[in-house]
């Protein structure tokens, strides 16, 4: 439907003061397109704060050319008084729309960007249903209070994409409009931005903001504007919008600056990886009791993959050697040498920082019985070692009769909650995988080259096979089930 508001003086400066709905916003960009005078009215607002920067920067760098910016900025003819040295914009987020269905709509308008389905499908409801049934709408807090598990569903944006249109989908937080714009410019438009911003349904500005999915078309810095694809006008003529920069980060700032990134498959050179920051989360609440058993189960689970690869596994040996698949990890947990069982306290960490950040709380559940006290007192034997000092002799034979065993988890049910997190967390701990091994220097080829740091799995997790996903997944899937079966309860 089309918009009825009116467009007026106050509103223009509403606009270019970021104090609008966005409806309000979109109605004065309209009005900009097809009026010469507000279209002026506006760039010479832009210019002035342009010039304003300019003159902020001199006068700290240069002071004998501070009076010069100054006098080109007092003779701004086209610069109404009333618009100069404006309060920073504020948040300009009002409406939504009501079915929430602002995903489905960028994942459409993505696949028509990229040729993937005609104009004339895109008008075509059934074309909607089938990516509907695909998207898991979501919802999110305040990041460091995070996901609401709804949730995870951030993660979601773009699975339809994934699975049936076979696209390579990142995800991230903490991106910068320069990212945004090197993707949109990179060569052959391979790249498309989703970006999530405050929901324009939050009337009230409440901290716990609802979110809102766009595309973003294009970023030009010289004007200072960003447009936009808003769902919201999906049904109209120009669905498109321009808002200036500033208000769109105040508006993007909610979700953390979190975009999702849509190309096509096989592209090398361009992937990296971004994790979720846990560095200020930390894990107080959890026993630590816990925790060190999730370390030496995360070591057994690795062990017994090892163990187990076909046609030869793995075996100990007192330096790593890949080509006979020797390695000095091949111990009880206890007698890892120093250092080595940092990766699986590192990876069990993360885990539990991400479970935390993600609003999930764990707390004791279940009283001890006779079968969890026998659970955790294997738990802690292998975590410590036998309590009397060890002799070579006793390493040489725990050592040659190593036979890693993980818990049993396969009678732990996880519900679709969890389920839906146990996935989120296999895809994070690839991204904290791929940016610690390229840290160290890797980088892609077609196979694994250790002699070049060459590794095959240094692509977006959307692009690993199902067999190279299982891997994250299973880690994943064994830590919260452990937990449960330890006796504790995951819950928000």
């Amino acid at each position: 439907m089309k918009s009825s508001i009116k467009v007026t003086v106050n509103l223009i400066n509403s606009y270019l003061k970021g104090e609008c709905s966005l409806e309000e916003a979109a109605a004065v960009n309209i009005a900009a397109h097809k009026d010469s005078d507000i279209r002026k009215y506006i760039d010479a607002y832009r210019e002035y704060e342009e010039l304003k920067e300019r003159y902020d920067t001199v006068v700290k760098e240069n002071g004998n050319s501070a009076k010069v910016i100054q006098f080109t900025i007092c003779n701004q003819e086209a610069t109404p008084i009333s618009m100069r040295l404006h309060d920073p914009y504020r948040l300009a987020a009002k409406i939504s729309p009501d079915d929430k269905e602002c995903v489905v709509k960028c994942e459409k308008r993505v696949l028509l960007k990229r040729g993937l389905i005609e104009n004339d499908m895109a008008k075509d409801p059934a074309v909607e249903e089938k990516i509907r049934q695909d998207v898991t709408l979501y919802e999110c807090t305040e990041k460091g209070k995070s996901h609401k598990i709804e949730g995870v569903k951030l993660h979601k944006i773009g699975y339809s994409l994934v699975e049936k249109y076979k696209l390579s989908v990142g995800r991230r937080f903490d991106a910068k409009l320069e990212d945004i714009k090197n993707l949109i410019d990179y060569p052959e438009n391979n790249f498309n931005v989703i970006a999530v911003i405050e929901n324009p349904e939050n009337k009230d500005n409440s901290k716990n903001e609802e979110l809102h999915a766009v595309v973003v078309e294009k970023v030009d810095f010289r004007t200072a504007t960003i447009t936009l694809y808003d769902p919201i006008y999906d049904d109209e003529d120009d669905s498109t919008y321009t808002l200036p920069i500033s208000v769109f980060k105040k508006l993007w700032g909610a979700s953390h600056n979190f975009i999702v990134q849509v190309n096509k498959r096989g592209l090398t050179g361009y992937y990296k990886p971004y994790p979720e920051n846990v560095s200020d989360v930390t894990l107080d609440e959890i026993p630590e009791e816990l925790i060190s058993f999730l370390y030496v189960n995360a070591h057994n689970v690795w062990a017994r993959k090892r163990k187990d690869e076909k046609p030869k596994g793995w075996t100990y040996g007192p330096q790593r050697n890949d080509e006979k698949k020797e390695t000095p990890d091949m111990v009880p947990y206890y007698l890892l040498p120093e250092g080595e069982e940092q990766y699986d306290k590192d990876n069990v960490d993360n885990t539990l920082k991400l479970i935390k950040k993600w609003g999930f709380k764990i707390e004791k559940e279940k009283d001890a019985t006779k079968e969890l006290k026998e659970l955790t007192d294997r738990l802690s034997f292998e975590f410590k070692g036998p309590e009397k000092a060890i002799t070579e002799e006793d390493k040489k034979k725990a050592i040659e009769n190593y036979d890693p065993q993980p818990i049993n988890t396969s009678a732990v049910e996880l519900d679709d909650k969890l389920l839906e997190l146990s996935e989120a967390l296999a895809e994070n701990s690839h991204e904290v995988w791929s940016k610690g091994r390229m840290g160290e220097g890797w980088t892609y080829g077609p196979q694994k080259d250790d002699e070049n740091k060459k590794n095959h799995l240094l692509v977006p997790y959307c692009e690993l096979s199902e067999e190279e996903k299982k891997y994250d997944r299973d880690m994943s899937m064994e830590t919260l089930k452990l937990i449960r079966l330890l006796g504790y309860k995951i819950y928000k």
